[in-house]
């Protein structure tokens, strides 16, 4: 409590021969937070929504005077596109070997990472193939399985919230801001009664991960093919 008091009175009157960077990593809000953005500079350095990716991409390239066809830049973008630095990355890099030539990118051959909100959006939207991927990419990557129960039960618990509370200001926890713009989108693909088994689901899935030697990454491979094919109805 200190600490905090301190830093915050050294915000309001900061030394200006001094830069401090303060980094957060989830968007969840809370006092102490809003304080600290009250008296700072905020930069948010999330992934751009899926509408904002390909524009600033394009920034970038018209930059280094890059052309590229349309439909291989939408392909360079679904292959690498956890970031903007990484698809103009590969772009730059590919550019004179392939532009204006006949190629395909084969996405299959590439091991792009994702990250869990990916797999809240896939799943969201009932895209098996596309979550598969992600929760190849995301075991692959190093993330545990207790943190892909932990932000898929979030993203049904804030549909179950949003339907049973109809309190759509609590849809904040659990899920970053693009995947809360989204919540609409993905209640259109649920039942009230498929939401609430899925969570059950979740539920036990964490029960065995906890207490029981069972393969929890294909029992959770197998939760997806369940969830798209309406198994929880």
């Amino acid at each position: 409590k200190l600490g905090r008091d301190n830093l915050l009175i050294y915000l309001k009157d900061p030394n200006p021969q001094h830069f401090l960077i303060i980094v957060k990593n989830n968007f969840e809000k809370n006092k102490f937070v809003n304080d600290i953005k009250a008296n700072t500079d905020t930069i948010d350095t999330g992934v751009p929504f899926d509408s904002k990716m390909k524009e600033w991409v394009k920034y970038f390239l018209k930059r280094k005077k890059i052309s590229i066809d349309e439909s291989y830049l939408n392909d360079y973008i679904h292959a690498y596109g956890d970031n903007i630095t990484n698809v103009v990355h590969e772009i730059e890099k590919e550019d004179l070997r392939l532009y204006g030539k006949d190629h395909t990118l084969s996405i299959h051959s590439i091991n792009r990472q994702y990250y869990p909100w990916h797999l809240q959006d896939s799943i969201g939207k009932k895209n098996n193939s596309l979550s598969q991927a992600v929760l190849d990419s995301l075991f692959s990557y190093g993330t545990s399985v207790n943190l892909v129960i932990f932000f898929l039960f979030h993203l049904f618990k804030n549909l179950f919230d949003k339907n049973f509370f109809n309190n759509n200001q609590s849809i904040n926890f659990g899920i970053n801001k693009i995947i809360s713009s989204r919540i609409s989108i993905y209640d259109t693909k649920y039942s009230n009664n498929e939401i609430e088994n899925i969570i059950i689901s979740l539920r036990d899935i964490d029960w065995y991960s906890k207490n029981t030697t069972l393969n929890i990454r294909n029992i959770l491979h197998c939760l997806l093919v369940n969830i798209c094919r309406g198994y929880y109805e």
